[in-house]
């Protein structure tokens, strides 16, 4: 879900984002699952804009799991054979 004004549900548009791609230090991630938190609608209301006007488009879902797709960081390893990666989500698509 995307948008490109600050506003309610319905400002809100079905679409497709553009394909992410992990710069130096980051990790792109296949979403599998994604869930609605208190700061989507903040973003979407504007709440979060600190009285700056819209720029671009928005996107919804910050919180997401999956699995990792393409890396451009160096994985630590468990010694189990399982990469871990810690750190924010820089980019959710």
């Amino acid at each position: 879900m995307r948008f490109a004004t600050y506003g309610g549900p319905d400002v809100l548009e079905w679409g497709d984002a553009p394909d992410p791609h992990a710069g130096p230090g980051q990790v792109r991630i296949a979403v599998r699952a994604a869930s609605v938190n208190p700061i989507d609608w903040k973003v979407l209301s504007g709440a979060m804009a600190g009285g700056q006007p819209m720029s671009g488009t928005g996107y919804l879902g910050y919180d997401a799991a999956g699995e990792r797709a393409t890396e451009a960081y160096r994985i630590s390893m468990d010694g189990h054979g399982h990469g871990h990666v810690r750190g924010k989500l820089v980019l959710v698509g």
